[in-house]
């Protein structure tokens, strides 16, 4: 079986740049965990938008997956919870007892990703991936405490940096499916024919940064960036990585990488994922000083050190294989035909440890509309309250107020959950939250009802637009209760 290896001569790893990939992917996890603190109590508790009840109820499923943040209901434990993750991020950062405090943040960030699948999105898939791969690779080996305290010990002497791994192949294999089957996913005309995706992509009003708007009026170059992203950067570059021959073509299509997670964060405000792309597109590079000169410069794995890391990896490569081929008829199973499919089994089992994945960032086509809420409050008189802007008078027109009123990528990735039909079973939940929080806060102009609206602004070709309002939820939580 191993006889083959050579083929997989240029898929080792550099340790140092696995060790530089767990301080970024430190710092990423800790800024989310701070931003998602920020919203305890509406994203992870019963009194917020999705019960532990409700959850259970429309995700049945869910109850066989791990996730502490399900049994905690009270807040200060829910608080403490948080307190022991920013902590176990903390000793991540650092490099102290590395695989242990990557196997704490892994189970931590897949129980709380477990909690409200409603927020979740691309760039978490990316992160729990790459903490579960890391576990079984030496990513704590250089720039952290670890290093230091074995150094000291005298226990590391001249160990190479060079290494390969069945697992790490995997893991690589990993983020090229990222692009190729974000590439495969995107079916419409506008990302293959027409060039027109970056164009619906920029006008999407909440979405575009100050570099976005810069740039948007330029069609011919969003055009031109269309083709860039999709042919080159997800898929040819992918397809590189798989297959590359050599360190230069290797390192060529993590610079492609780079480059497409570059226009994204500078372009379009999407949470997380550019950032754990660039991270982990860093952690598959090979520095030009990779290789000891004193192997053979056409085998990298001649180096015994690596040769004996190959004798001793059998397991390392069937449980690598076997994940590999759940991994891949995953992906497959994501695509729109039907030749594929996986068993309730195998989504379960991906599931529940944390490798359910779907690359379906603006795919099939980019979303032609974006907009905001209208919070319509009714009093016990029947009069109305703009609860957004504390008026009486109904804002329907857009303001800084009611496109800023939910701050954050948490909350965006939620609302536009909560527009799509498909997610009416939490509309009153919501409903419920915001009613409770208005009437905490003011209590000397309390609401009995509200009214959810939806002002959809809808793209058009030639930088046209046309509005919509859509009327969401409507709900008096007394009259809800006597029903129920």
């Amino acid at each position: 079986m191993f006889q083959f290896t050579n083929i997989f001569k240029n898929y080792v790893y550099d340790a140092r740049s696995l060790s530089f990939g767990r301080i970024l992917i430190g710092l990423i996890l800790f800024i989310d965990i701070i931003f998602r603190y920020q919203h305890l109590v509406p994203h992870y508790t019963n009194q917020g938008v999705l019960p532990v009840s409700v959850l259970k109820t429309y995700y049945p499923f869910y109850q066989y997956y791990f996730s502490i943040h399900n049994f905690v209901t009270s807040i200060l434990l829910l608080k403490v919870l948080f307190f022991i993750h920013f902590v176990a991020v903390f000793f991540l950062i650092i490099g102290y007892k590395t695989r242990l405090f990557t196997i704490i943040n892994f189970i931590l960030l897949l129980s709380l990703h477990h909690r409200n699948p409603l927020i979740l999105q691309g760039g978490d898939d990316l992160l729990r991936i790459t903490l579960f791969y890391m576990i079984f690779l030496p990513w704590g080996r250089y720039y952290s405490l670890d290093a230091y305290l074995l150094a000291k010990q005298e226990r590391i002497k001249n160990e190479n940096p060079i290494e390969f791994s069945w697992i790490f192949v995997l893991f690589l294999i990993n983020v090229a499916f990222v692009y190729l089957f974000s590439a495969l996913l995107k079916t419409s005309d506008e990302w293959r024919k027409t060039g027109d995706a970056i164009y619906y992509a920029l006008s999407l009003s909440t979405l575009r940064t100050p570099i976005g708007e810069i740039i948007y009026p330029h069609y011919k170059l969003l055009k031109i960036t269309t083709y860039i992203v999709y042919y080159i950067q997800e898929i040819l570059a992918p397809v590189l990585l798989i297959i590359s021959f050599h360190r230069f073509i290797r390192n060529l299509s993590i610079v492609l990488i780079i480059l497409l997670h570059l226009f994204i964060v500078s372009s379009l405000k999407v949470g997380i994922f550019p950032f754990i792309g660039i991270s982990t597109a860093l952690m598959l590079f090979l520095p030009k000083n990779s290789f000891n000169k004193k192997d053979d410069e056409h085998s990298p794995l001649a180096s015994p050190i690596i040769s004996t890391k190959l004798k001793q990896s059998k397991w390392n490569f069937y449980f690598s294989m076997i994940l590999f081929v759940l991994i891949l008829r995953y992906n497959l199973a994501t695509l729109p035909t039907h030749y594929f499919s996986i068993s309730l089994v195998e989504d379960r089992l991906l599931n529940s440890i944390g490798l359910a994945q779907r690359w379906n960032m603006f795919s099939p086509g980019v979303k032609r509309y974006d907009g905001y809420l209208v919070l319509r409050g009714i009093k016990k008189d029947n009069s109305e309250w703009d609860i957004i802007h504390n008026t009486s008078n109904i804002h329907y027109e857009p303001t800084s107020q009611n496109e800023h009123f939910f701050c954050g990528d948490r909350w965006r990735k939620f609302l536009e959950n909560y527009e799509q039909v498909h997610y009416n079973f939490i509309k009153p939940y919501f409903c419920y939250y915001l009613i409770h929080q208005w009437n905490n806060q003011h209590p000397e102009n309390t609401i009995e009802a509200l009214n959810i609206l939806f002002v959809k602004k809808i793209t058009l070709p030639n930088y046209k637009y046309k509005t919509e309002i859509e009327n969401l939820c409507l709900c008096n939580p007394s009259f809800d209760n006597q029903l129920q």
